[in-house]
């Protein structure tokens, strides 16, 4: 929580869980349980923003990672391609073959 995002995490195994913790009093509240699957990094990758949550392994487990630029690189190509598929089936429509990109 609060540290700057680095990385994307996809969980493989394990039990994992996503805590917040509250600056005034210090206790921590389990916010999300993950079990054996799930992904967590992302917002703070894609908004620029801290951490807002702790992510504590509960049990052994294996996670996989994408650094910064790979996430980016990877979110990227794909809006793009769905954007390109939103493009085909738009077009694909008579009604709306008339219509120029912008619209």
């Amino acid at each position: 929580q609060s540290d700057i995002g680095d990385y994307f995490y996809a969980i493989d195994s394990g039990i994992y869980e996503a805590s917040i913790e509250n600056e005034k009093t210090k206790s921590k509240e389990v916010i999300k349980r993950y079990e054996n699957c799930g992904s967590f990094g992302e917002i703070a990758l894609m908004c620029n923003i801290p951490r807002q949550a702790t992510v504590t392994a509960v049990s052994e487990g294996a996670l996989w990672t994408l650094d910064r630029n790979t996430f980016r690189e990877f979110v990227t190509r794909k809006a793009h391609q769905r954007r390109m598929w939103c493009q085909e089936l738009m077009s694909s429509v008579p009604i709306f073959r008339y219509l120029n990109e912008d619209e």
